[in-house]
């Protein structure tokens, strides 16, 4: 077990974990934060307990999915991830799991305030884990890939709303006016914050390389302040910090310098992102299941329960709102399916819950199980939908290039 004082030697450890995960996953072609998230759980305290305190390593583990969003966001087009296509997926890919995730909580006995929270816990899809997958199969900037992402930037403000309904419920005093303070203040913060920031921090983004040439990477160096400053501001409001660091990025998608931002912004994701991904297998205690009464037994029969309607849910109400968008069917569902992983966010919300006594300790456990098994098991298969549509791609674009040989060569 280490103590507070070996914060270098835990992150030596993480990183030569990871490296070497990296090594035997590839050779198996599964996706690398799957292997991270086992690793977690396996050196964590619930199995091998080599890490048990991860207090201190969490702010690099913030760091790494602040630095990953960053770098997904330099990749994307702002005017082709928030559309109106994203927010009626996103709106539906809420709704569905909010209300059986409420009719979930009453199924198991719990009363209305407590049901309407773990409604909540299940709203959020966790973007760091879904792009990840995006930029490992060079999807981010295919179409299926652009929606999956818009979605999810809106679903986490939708998630905000649904948490601040859920926090108002469980005081008995539900704030209308603060949720439409709320939403203004996140809608504000996207438009503002990546519209203008682009066109005016841009500027002076160039003007500050121009005048530092003796100084390298400048421009990269007050394009991160920014990022910082935009998680800063997104936590303030009541967003993730990840959300601002990627609206950060959006913003300098378009700047001259954006190759060299993207390799700089790769290497940090790639340093950092690996510590975020084993943290989240950290933080599982799994030795303290049936503290809270109910039988272990119980608890994870009722965790995996809570995993098929979250996989279920979030897949059906994407899904079914993307294919009525006009989206194809295949597509539709690897949106509905990509959307699927909680994470970062869900353990966030249920960890509030249990320190305000809203849910038990029981009711967290299954939590944290659907937040780990939807992470462990949407990525294998989305990547392996991934893979065969771009398959599919490559057949299509190999059959209308012998259609156009053939129409030339004809006499």
């Amino acid at each position: 077990m280490m103590g507070n004082n070996d914060i270098w030697f835990q992150l030596t450890i993480l990183l030569g974990i990871a490296l070497s995960s990296h090594f035997i996953v590839s050779r198996f072609g599964q996706p690398m934060v799957v292997a991270e998230i086992v690793i977690g759980i396996i050196i964590g305290p619930s199995l091998l307990a080599i890490i048990t305190d991860i207090s201190l390593i969490a702010q690099f583990a913030q760091l790494g999915a602040i630095f990953l969003l960053f770098a997904i966001g330099l990749e994307c087009n702002l005017k082709e991830i928030y559309t109106k296509k994203s927010m009626i997926i996103a709106t539906c890919g809420v709704i569905v799991p909010w209300i059986f995730g409420y009719l979930f909580g009453l199924m198991i006995g719990q009363n209305f305030a407590t049901s309407v929270f773990i409604g909540a816990i299940l709203v959020a899809t966790s973007v760091a884990v879904t792009a990840e997958i995006l930029m490992e199969m060079g999807q981010l900037n295919k179409s299926v890939g652009k929606t999956i992402i818009g979605a999810a930037v809106v679903d986490d403000i939708l998630g905000m709303v649904v948490l601040t309904f859920a926090v108002g419920v469980s005081g008995n005093s539900v704030n209308f006016v603060n949720i439409f303070l709320l939403v203004l203040a996140a809608g504000l913060f996207v438009v503002i914050g990546a519209f203008i920031g682009a066109r005016y921090i841009g500027k002076v983004l160039m003007y500050i390389e121009a005048k530092t040439t003796k100084v390298e990477h400048s421009g990269f160096l007050f394009a991160v302040a920014i990022m910082f400053f935009y998680a800063f501001i997104a936590e303030r409001i009541g967003m993730s910090a990840i959300i601002g660091a990627f609206v950060a990025g959006t913003m300098f998608s378009g700047v001259v310098l954006k190759k060299e931002f993207n390799d700089a912004a790769k290497i940090l994701s790639t340093l950092f992102a690996p510590i975020f991904f084993i943290s989240i297998g950290l933080m599982v205690n799994f030795k303290l299941l049936g503290n809270g009464g109910m039988s272990p037994y119980i608890i994870v029969l009722f965790g995996i329960l809570l995993t098929l309607i979250a996989i279920i849910t979030k897949v059906v109400g994407c899904s079914i709102s993307a294919r009525a968008m006009g989206m194809p069917t295949k597509d539709s569902f690897i949106v509905g399916y990509g959307m699927s992983p909680r994470c970062e966010v869900a353990l966030i919300i249920a960890l509030l819950g249990l320190s305000a006594g809203v849910i038990t300790q029981d009711i967290y456990f299954m939590a944290v199980i659907m937040a780990i098994l939807t992470t462990l098991l949407v990525p294998p298969l989305l990547k392996e939908l991934l893979k065969e549509k771009k398959k599919m791609m490559l057949k299509k674009e190999e059959l209308i290039k012998r259609l156009m040989t053939q129409k030339r060569t004809t006499p």
